[in-house]
């Protein structure tokens, strides 16, 4: 049953993956996995509140009585998952085992709860932080800035263009016997300018001519 549930969950997300496309599912996955990086660095903060306040204690009491002290009387409490120092503890009589269970389990407890915590927190203001900046790109202001710089990295783009393929053709035009190109170069006044002021061919060209002409 829980395979069929496991699967049913798979392709669900699968089927969501498909349905939002490539963009906002690898928005999702960057949201998950930046939430679970935050829960990783941060839960042992929450673990230290946790631990520090009544919950704490009322979670281990919790862990001792619901948990540990019933698991040890019917044998369902695997023993073995306790750590190796905590064995040697027990065996060496420096820890009851009931103690020494109730400590690891409800660590753990505490450990996962305050991760989830984190995680969930994280999300919902990852989420929130989404939001706001979708909001706000729709803004006229920010549109306008948006299209605005948009222009900009355009004209950029647009040289940079413009200098390959004016590299290009001061490769290939003076292997060429009347040029249709060079001869338009020569005439034009910007296209000129770039074109005898190309950063891409002065940051190739050779400054060794000792070297060069060995």
């Amino acid at each position: 049953m829980i395979d069929i549930l496991t699967a049913v969950v798979l392709l669900f997300f699968i089927w969501r993956g498909y349905k939002n496309g490539l963009m906002k599912s690898a928005y999702r996955l960057v949201s998950f996995l930046l939430g679970i990086i935050l829960a990783y660095l941060l839960y042992p903060y929450v673990k230290d509140i946790i631990l520090g306040s009544t919950a704490g204690e009322a979670i281990r009491s919790l862990v001792r009585t619901k948990y540990v002290e019933p698991g040890l009387v019917n044998g369902s409490l695997d023993v073995t998952a306790l750590p190796e120092y905590m064995k040697s503890m027990v065996t060496n009589g420096q820890i009851v085992l009931t103690d020494a269970l109730t400590g690891f389990f409800s660590s753990l407890v505490i450990n996962i709860t305050s991760f989830l915590l984190v995680f969930i927190v994280s999300l919902i203001l990852i989420s929130i932080i989404g939001k706001i900046l979708h909001i706000v790109s729709k803004l006229p202001v920010i549109r306008f800035f948006d299209r605005g710089l948009g222009i900009v990295f355009g004209l950029v783009e647009g040289f940079l263009i413009i200098y390959v393929a004016l590299a290009l053709a001061f490769v290939v035009t003076p292997l060429r016997e009347n040029d249709y190109t060079q001869r338009c170069i020569a005439d034009s006044v910007l296209t000129k300018h770039l074109y005898e002021n190309n950063p891409i061919v002065n940051l190739v060209e050779p400054t060794d001519y000792d070297n060069l002409s060995s």
